[in-house]
């Protein structure tokens, strides 16, 4: 899945993500088309704070967060939670980045790698016990403090047979490309709170080593330790902002509807997801439409036969003697259904699209 957005407040201009994305575009997918290899695509702008990127990263550097903060998407907090160890695969270095291998891996996992590749690209690597392989490509692009902009790709190749890997949760089930997008808060959205809070903290700690802010005793934390290393020792401890651009962090949000928004983070800057959303509010229209002709209908049904019925009584009486007689017949019964089946239809697909505007998580809820 791709995460790609452009805004207008950035301080750092979009053509990086942008190259990211035209890269992708012309040079990995028609060469992957190929090989049987598969893209999932979304956009996604991220609200993390310091400076979002290094919240970002670190983030993805921590595999052990993945069935705690993804919990029915990604695995069980309760039973997937296991130790494990992190083994260098590759050395620290300015340019090459770093990448760590996990051990012990899933039952039907063969590898799985991490691959810090500067200045702002993890790729997470999997090859399963059928040769399939995976792989999770993020990128986090600075945009201004407390933003960074993720971009992403969910890579699927299938093996010889013809099989396909495990992705993440429900998104990598096939899917059109604006529901890839619309679904893809439910996944992202699990661990923003954390992450939006946690960096204020950290931020407002007075101590000067990001090291020194934490505590990190479990293998576990590895890469997240060697993530920070890179970017103090060997990438200046900073993001070099525009000189017009104001470094101070936003304050803690505590609006649910402003965290969780994806209005302004996503959905008013993709094309493919204003489509849909256009096309879901019509289809909710026209379902409203036909519930009210479905309605009206059998009205009209209805009193259509208790006026034949009427006049069958006034030539003679004692042929309805039971209140049964007027019962509406089968005809109104089903445009009475009928109207309910698609007003019901209409709210559903109206109440879908808050999905396109907002959606808020709460890990309490998710139990």
């Amino acid at each position: 899945m791709y995460f790609v957005h452009n805004t207008n407040y950035s301080c750092k201009t979009s053509y990086i993500a942008q190259y990211v994305v035209n890269f992708i575009n012309i040079n990995v997918k028609p060469t992957c088309s190929d090989l049987g290899i598969s893209f999932l695509t979304i956009e996604k702008n991220k609200q993390y704070q310091e400076s979002r990127f290094a919240a970002h990263s670190s983030n993805v550097s921590d595999p052990a967060h993945v069935p705690v903060s993804h919990h029915g998407i990604m695995g069980s907090r309760y039973k997937d939670a296991k130790y494990y160890d992190m083994l260098r695969a590759r050395q620290l270095s300015t340019q090459e980045g770093f990448s760590f291998a996990i051990t012990p891996t899933s039952p039907d996992i063969e590898t799985a790698i991490h691959d810090f590749q500067p200045p702002c690209h993890m790729r997470i690597y999997s090859v399963d016990k059928k040769g399939c392989k995976f792989i999770l490509a993020l990128y986090a692009v600075p945009t201004r403090p407390g933003w960074c902009r993720h971009i992403g790709a969910q890579v699927f190749v299938k093996n010889e047979l013809g099989e396909s890997p495990k992705g993440i949760g429900f998104l990598a089930l096939p899917m059109p490309i604006w529901l890839g997008h619309v679904l893809g808060s439910l996944f992202l959205h699990q661990d923003a709170v954390f992450l939006h809070y946690q960096e204020k903290i950290i931020a407002h700690n007075d101590r000067n080593r990001w090291l020194d802010k934490v505590y990190t005793p479990n293998p576990q934390d590895k890469m997240v330790v060697t993530f920070r290393q890179w970017l103090e020792q060997r990438a200046g401890g900073e993001i070099l902002w525009d000189e017009k651009c104001d470094r101070q962090l936003p304050p803690p949000e505590r609006d649910k509807q402003k965290l969780f928004d994806v209005w302004n983070t996503h959905t008013k800057n993709c094309q493919i997801c204003q489509k849909a959303l256009k096309n879901i509010n019509r289809a909710s229209l026209a379902a409203y439409l036909v519930s009210i002709i479905c309605l009206s209908w059998g009205i009209i049904l209805d009193a259509r036969y208790t006026a034949v019925k009427a006049t069958q009584l006034s030539v003679d009486p004692e042929i309805f003697s039971s209140f049964l007689t007027w019962v509406p017949p089968l005809s109104f019964w089903l445009a009475a259904i009928g109207a309910v089946l698609f007003a019901l239809t209409g709210y559903l697909l109206k109440k879908f699209t808050r999905l396109f505007y907002v959606y808020t998580f709460e890990h309490f809820h998710n139990d």
